[in-house]
């Protein structure tokens, strides 16, 4: 795995981190304008746990349950935000993932709170 994350580091990925996730974008992206989402396949290899998912790219996902729904309460958004990434359930972790995103589109502007 070091060997992986020296090569990526050489490549000069954009990255961010949030705690002690590390997430690599393509060179010359702004994750803070990130706006696609993949959502969960049904291969046993597509199914992404919550720590996989950049709180950027669940953010893009949450903003558009926003566009379509337009308001929504904190909690709505979160099993919006899960269903539309195409997972039946939320547990803790992806509803802690969740939230930390909801937090970005709060403190970037893109949603506010009411």
């Amino acid at each position: 795995m070091n060997r992986v994350r020296d090569i990526v580091e050489r490549l000069e990925f954009t990255k961010t981190a949030h705690g002690d996730r590390t997430f690599y974008w393509p060179r010359g992206v702004d994750p803070g304008k990130w706006n696609t989402f993949r959502v969960a396949g049904e291969e046993k290899l597509d199914i992404r746990t919550a720590d996989d998912l950049p709180p950027e790219e669940i953010a893009a996902g949450a903003r558009s349950v926003l566009q379509a729904q337009v308001s929504l309460t904190k909690e709505g958004l979160v099993a919006e935000t899960s269903r539309l990434l195409g997972y039946s359930r939320t547990g803790s972790k992806l509803n802690e993932r969740i939230r930390e995103a909801i937090d970005l589109l709060l403190s970037s502007g893109i949603a506010e709170q009411e």
